[in-house]
């Protein structure tokens, strides 16, 4: 299975963290094999589940709207309350990429998250009949080019109209292909965590580089920093070199759901670091295992504090048309993204230090 590396519409080069190496072990009694277990049991394949499932409604969905020369008010109406609902299960997904969701080139949601959409490059293929999706261009499909041909024109019939009759055959064609590709790759990926790596997950329990601990700790901190830097800070022209605010680079731009996904983002986020699940249950998370060790529970203090400073901030946006807001009034959302900074620190550089585990990527937060 072909994937490739995460673009964001421009070429993203993470520069070198000055965290530390901690590698160190850390003297504990915590169960590590049963917090994964119950990670893998009732976050993990859950989502997978749940995403899998949106992908594959969402293809049956399209092979039925679009298997005639007409799409009409109702059935775009369906399909994009099928494509909304992938977006929102994706955002449960983010933070795994690691195992099943690493193909030759890249992870599962480099492959199908990369925004924003290259709108040009999505007419191109159109136009050409290039139906095939095995190249590097990953703006040009996955859930951004869902975005863009479900909700990129300026009214609701504009759309059914392009949809429609011999003019609309390539464009149904393309949407088609997306969506069986989107369903392609998230089936792999949970038939894989069904299957065979659930164990394998569970039986790497160490804390050195390549363990199961490790890779769930930077792969959450990795989510973390997409969507800090890249759904909130990129939009918002807060990253270096940028001398303005670019709306149109939000994550589901068209649709106007990139605040609602932002806040699922952040949920699953907190989910995994707490263990505190939207059900009211609470699993084996790395906040136990804080607290199991030494200054661990001043850091877990420390975290849900800042953790209920991000909730509250992202609260007070009434407005959740977040391209509108970053053009008309960014101010509340600037502070969500001031927020969010600081609990970097917290999950990332301390975090790592107080449990031994080693930051093994490279970023650019300069903490």
């Amino acid at each position: 299975m072909i994937r490739a590396h995460f673009v964001l519409g421009v070429v993203i080069v993470l520069m070198t963290s000055s965290c530390a190496d901690n590698s160190a072990p850390v003297d504990s009694n915590f169960d590590r094999a049963g917090m994964l277990t119950a990670v893998a049991d009732r976050i993990i394949i859950p989502s997978y589940d749940s995403a899998s499932a949106a992908a594959a409604h969402l293809a049956t969905k399209c092979q039925g709207a679009l298997s005639d020369q007409t799409l009409d008010a109702t059935e775009l109406v369906e399909l994009r309350e099928a494509a909304g609902a992938l977006m929102r299960r994706t955002q449960q997904i983010a933070s795994f990429n690691f195992g099943p969701a690493e193909g030759d080139f890249g992870t599962l949601m480099q492959e199908i998250g990369t925004f924003p959409c290259d709108t040009a490059g999505v007419a191109s293929r159109i136009a050409s009949a290039d139906t095939l999706l095995t190249d590097f261009r990953r703006d040009t499909r996955g859930l951004a080019a869902l975005d863009y041909l479900l909700w990129g024109s300026e009214s609701d019939l504009q759309i059914t109209a392009l949809f429609s009759g011999t003019q609309g055959t390539g464009r149904r064609a393309y949407l088609r292909a997306v969506a069986i590709r989107l369903r392609a790759e998230l089936e792999y990926v949970n038939t894989q965590w069904r299957s065979t790596y659930r164990s394998t997950f569970i039986s790497r329990s160490g804390t050195d580089a390549g363990s199961s601990v490790s890779l769930l700790f930077n792969e959450l901190n990795k989510s973390f920093e997409l969507l800090k830097n890249f759904k909130l800070g990129l939009p918002l022209g807060l990253r270096a070199g940028q001398t303005s605010t670019e709306p149109t680079k939000i994550e589901a731009y068209y649709s106007g759901l990139a605040y609602e996904l932002v806040g699922l983002h952040f949920r699953s986020i907190k989910e995994i670091w707490s263990g505190r699940l939207s059900d009211g249950t609470v699993i084996p998370s790395f906040r136990d295992y804080l607290l199991a060790v030494v200054n661990g529970p001043r850091l877990v203090e420390d975290t849900e504090a800042q953790l209920a400073r991000i909730d509250a901030a992202y609260a007070t946006v009434s407005q959740n048309n977040m391209g509108e807001l970053i053009r008309t009034n960014p101010q509340a959302l600037v502070a969500l993204h001031t927020e969010m900074q600081k609990l970097t620190r917290f999950i990332k550089s301390e975090m790592s230090s107080l449990l031994g585990i080693s930051i093994t990527y490279s970023s650019g937060d300069g903490d």
